[in-house]
Formats: structure tokens, sequence, C-alpha cells
């Protein structure tokens, strides 16, 4: 019966190539699509790990800048206290000196009493009254930001004490910073 059927070389042809389909159909179903999957899979962690060199990189590349930051900020740093007490005194008496170098006069210097307490740092809050000039003023200012405690002034105002403005009263809060 085969032999009637393929007597024909049209026949033959035919059967070849169904036979020649019918065999890359299943090479491409068991061999090939593995291998694509895989070459996917391979391609995919070629990406991630060209990610994570990359992240690796850029933070190597900012490692100077980090260092730099760091030196910078490495006095704060090292500012601790061993109490509430202490890390207050140093407060007011960081302020004190930053008064009196800037040339003016305190006339009401009042810690708060709890501090507050963030990730890694404590606040200590103080409330205050100056009497100062405008220079007087500037160079408070000035001062704090040169401080080698971590100083900010939370609130301030300022108005006039006399009519010609020469002398000014200022008063608000401050706190430092002091890692826990």
């Amino acid at each position: 019966m085969l032999q009637k059927l393929f007597k024909d070389k049209k026949t033959i042809a035919l059967a070849c190539i169904a036979a020649t389909i019918i065999f890359a159909f299943f090479v491409e179903r068991y061999f090939v699509s593995n291998l694509l999957s895989k070459i996917k899979s391979f391609r995919n962690q070629i990406k991630l790990q060209e990610h994570r060199l990359k992240e690796g990189l850029e933070i190597e590349a900012g490692k100077d800048k980090i260092l730099e930051d760091y030196e910078y900020c490495k006095p704060y740093l090292e500012k601790t206290a061993t109490s509430d007490k202490q890390a207050i005194a140093e407060l007011l008496k960081e302020m004190e000196r930053i008064v009196s170098e800037s040339g003016g006069s305190i006339t009401n210097l009042s810690p708060r009493d709890k501090p507050e307490a963030f990730d890694g740092y404590k606040t200590y809050q103080a409330e205050f009254r100056l009497e100062v000039s405008f220079e007087q003023l500037l160079k408070f200012l000035n001062k704090i930001q040169e401080s080698s405690f971590l100083i900010r002034l939370d609130k301030f105002s300022v108005a006039s004490k006399d009519k010609k403005a020469i002398k000014l009263e200022m008063g608000g809060v401050i706190s430092i910073a002091i890692p826990s």
C-alpha cells in the first residue's frame, strides 16, 4: 500500500515536505524554545547585574563627596552628651559664647524641659531674648552658622527697642542637635 502511495514523485515530495515540517515543529517546540527561554533568562540576569554594577559605580563615583561631607560633619557627630542636663548646659554655654562674641547682651535665656528624640540624635531647645545693634545681630547670626555645634534658630523675631532703631530686641527659640 505504501508503494502505491509513493509511486508518484509529487506524492513523495509532498510527504518529504510534510515530514520536514513536522520534524521542524518538534525541534522548535522541544529544543529551540527551551534554548530561547534560557537565552531570555540570561539576558534578564545580565541586565540585572549591569544595573547593580551601574549603581555600584555611581556610589563609587560619589565616594569622594561622601568622604568630604563626612569630614565636614565629623566634628558635629563627635559631640555627645552623657545626660540631658549636660546637653542643655552645652547649649546655654554655646549661646552665651556666641552672644558675647557678637557683642550683644542676653536679657533672658531659659531652656525647655524635654528634648525631642529622633533617629540617632536629640534636639534640645532654649528660649532667648537679646539686645543687639543691627551689626551685632548680623554677627550673632554668622556666629551661629560658624558654631562647632549643630545649632539652629527655630523661631526668631526682631523688633526695635527705641524709636531710632539703634538697639534691637531679638527673641526666639534656638536648638542644638546632639547624636545619641
